[in-house]
């Protein structure tokens, strides 16, 4: 489709905030340098995938949000991904897709034992 997965995953979290997200915000939520979260959010800007907007609370912050193609390619990435899932599990049977899934809740629980 066109975009990278670390440009997947920023939309991802751009897409989830209920309101407008500080650079800072989203370079903390993705785990990045704040000059590398200026890079990402550049490129996605430059895609037009977002918008970029001041912040109400502090008029030195930038906020981001996605734009109206951000949340069409959102909403395309979303689908083509749960055909992916759906096309991985379905050799497994209903008692094996129930383990998965409580073992996939486990460790989405025990995120810092990923880490």
């Amino acid at each position: 489709m066109g975009i990278t997965p670390a440009l997947a995953r920023a939309l991802r979290v751009i897409g989830r905030s209920t309101a407008p997200i500080r650079m800072s915000d989203l370079a903390d939520q993705l785990r990045i340098a704040r000059r590398s979260a200026t890079s990402v959010v550049d490129e996605l800007f430059e895609r037009k995938l977002i918008t970029r907007c001041d912040d109400p609370s502090d008029r030195r912050a930038v906020a981001v949000e996605l734009s109206d193609d951000g949340q069409a390619l959102m909403h395309e990435l979303r689908h083509r991904r749960r055909a992916a899932s759906t096309a991985i599990v379905a050799t497994l049977s209903t008692a094996d897709r129930r383990q998965l899934r409580d073992l996939l809740r486990k460790l989405d629980g025990d995120q810092g034992a990923l880490d």
